[in-house]
């Protein structure tokens, strides 16, 4: 149990915000796994700093965002490759590299940004529950991820909903 908040539960009594803000505060190891409705997340962290993320969401699979960034400034050549070559599920980024289209370099960066996409659409959606797991040793090296940042711009979203929403008196009215 880290000291704040159980083990598991669901959000009935806090927001996810103030835990993941406990867990980078108490430099927590481990990971958070969250669930909705129809999938899951994992947000891991290592002495606090994020160093890992997972989603079952279509929009946050890695393969998913590298398509959307690789593709469209592939040569028709390399299209055509493509489409006649299988790999193996979630290494579409590993098969890129390994044919020299994107650097490893590349792949990290667009880690970084599946993370980034993990993270903020955990702040953005509510889950329906969590569990909590500890870990000594780090599985994975710390993302260079602001989540300071990532929590900010979340609640500042958030506000803007809630600012926008009140000013309208009913929103069932077309105007």
């Amino acid at each position: 149990m880290i000291s704040k908040f159980p083990d598991s539960g669901d959000f009935s009594q806090f927001i996810l915000h103030e835990v993941i803000l406990h867990l980078v505060e108490t430099r927590f190891s481990g990971g958070i796994d969250l669930q909705y409705e129809e999938y899951s997340r994992i947000l891991r962290f290592d002495k606090g700093s994020p160093c890992a993320a997972s989603s079952a969401a279509e929009e946050e699979q890695i393969d998913t965002i590298i398509k959307a960034e690789v593709e469209p400034n592939l040569s028709e050549e390399q299209k055509q490759e493509l489409s006649t070559v299988e790999y193996a599920e979630d290494k579409y980024g590993k098969f890129l590299v390994d044919t020299g289209i994107i650097s490893s370099s590349d792949l990290l960066d667009y880690n970084r940004v599946q993370a980034k996409a993990i993270f903020t659409g955990a702040l953005r959606e509510i889950p329906y529950s969590y569990s909590i797991s500890e870990s000594e040793e780090a599985k994975h090296n710390p993302l260079n991820l602001n989540i300071m940042e990532i929590l900010r711009n979340s609640i500042i979203n958030d506000l803007q909903d809630v600012e926008v929403t009140s000013k309208l008196d009913d929103l069932e009215i077309n105007y």
